[in-house]
């Protein structure tokens, strides 16, 4: 499992994902209002929103069923359940991208194609300020978005599904193991819990910079607010 330091890394990481949360939606309420598009509005709201709490509440309930101090092998019917919360968040962090592609595209009264929308693809970033095109091309949000999520979004919806194994046995032992992977192939694979906590910051981050560089003004807003 982890280590004492990594547990209380983790732990402390994971007591701020509600604050993140309440702070990450206020900032789409804080856009929402400075919206004119009402289709705009409930891209942010009712999408970009809603797809928010469900990320926090499937890291709440990854975090209760697989605790970071689990020492019990998962049995195969409790690791399925562990992976409908994971599927989950996959879809739905890929999806706050897609909600404010939306949003600007509405808001823009952007000439795009349904299949041109998106903040990865060339015809919305073509559109996009230079500082958001920017932040989204470098490291680390480039290579998280093209080799992480979208990989694992893709498969998950379209080939093979994550899935999180039981536990191993090493030397004859079995323990848990935090970890999801795509393809029993595949060498590659993810730490559960960290993995989560990380997404989870990252989506917060990209709304911060989507909301600073596309829509200063409610950024200002936010702000304002804040030092009152």
């Amino acid at each position: 499992m982890y280590s004492e330091r990594n547990l209380r890394k983790l732990d402390n990481e994971y007591h701020l994902v509600d604050r993140t949360y309440d702070d990450t939606l206020l900032k789409l309420a804080y856009l929402a209002a400075t919206l004119t598009n009402e289709d705009a509005k409930e891209y942010v709201l009712q999408g970009a929103g809603r797809r928010l709490r469900i990320l926090k509440c499937c890291i709440h309930n990854v975090f209760a069923m697989f605790p970071l101090t689990q020492e019990r092998v998962l049995t195969d019917d409790e690791a399925a359940q562990l992976c409908i919360p994971v599927h989950a968040f996959l879809i739905n962090t890929a999806g706050v991208a897609d909600n404010l592609a939306w949003t600007f595209a509405k808001e823009k009264n952007a000439a795009l194609k349904n299949t041109d929308v998106g903040l990865h693809l060339s015809k919305t970033k073509d559109l996009l300020t230079p500082e958001f095109r920017h932040y989204l091309e470098e490291e680390p949000i480039s290579t998280w978005s093209k080799r992480y999520l979208k990989e694992y979004r893709d498969s998950l919806a379209h080939r093979i599904p994550l899935y999180i194994p039981p536990g191993e046995t090493p030397d004859g032992k079995r323990l848990p193991v935090p970890v999801f992977r795509g393809s029993v192939k595949s060498d590659h694979v993810m730490m559960l819990h960290p993995q989560l906590l990380a997404d989870f910051n990252t989506v917060a981050e990209i709304v911060e910079k989507f909301i600073k560089f596309e829509f200063p003004i409610a950024a200002k807003l936010d702000q304002a607010i804040a030092a009152m």
